[in-house]
């Protein structure tokens, strides 16, 4: 079961929704416009690069704040302890936020698919809430979207 939405390359004359030509400059015998494939984007990939740029988002987080001298690596604590210094809140907090963004993104295209698309909403607004709200402002807060991002994420899988 494949999963996936066509999007096209934006062009001024496009003669099909999985198609676009483009006239190339070759010699003026073949002066023919040939085609150029659509971009196609699954869930698979959504989910895929979320858990890429999350992977990454949480490594950097960390060793920004033990390189910089603003927290030891041991005792081990919370990804969002290491994140409140800066500038590893923002590293986080972009990189959470835009795998949010793609986990909801992968909900909408499986909402045909499967009943449970709903949890790849909860799955991103869980973790892109956590990310921007950190336990030293609002601790409760935190605690209800991560509840909601690991809970969903387990339902999910």
């Amino acid at each position: 079961m494949r999963l996936e939405i066509d999007i096209p390359i934006i062009s001024s004359s496009a003669p099909g929704p999985t198609q676009i030509t483009d006239s190339t400059q070759g010699d003026e015998q073949d002066n023919r416009e040939k085609p150029v494939p659509a971009v196609q984007i699954t869930a698979a990939r959504l989910l895929m690069a979320c858990a890429l740029i999350g992977g990454f988002t949480c490594v950097a987080a960390i060793v920004n704040t033990v390189a910089l001298k603003q927290r030891s690596l041991f005792p081990l604590v919370t990804i969002s302890v290491f994140a409140k210094y800066h500038p590893a809140v923002y590293i986080f907090r972009v990189g959470l936020v835009s795998c949010g963004v793609l986990s909801w993104q992968a909900g909408i295209l499986l909402r045909r698919r499967t009943q449970f698309w709903g949890l790849g909403l909860a799955m991103g607004v869980g973790m892109a809430g956590l990310s921007v709200v950190s336990p030293a402002e609002n601790n409760p807060l935190h605690l209800v979207f991560a509840g909601s991002f690991f809970g969903s994420a387990a339902a999910f899988e």
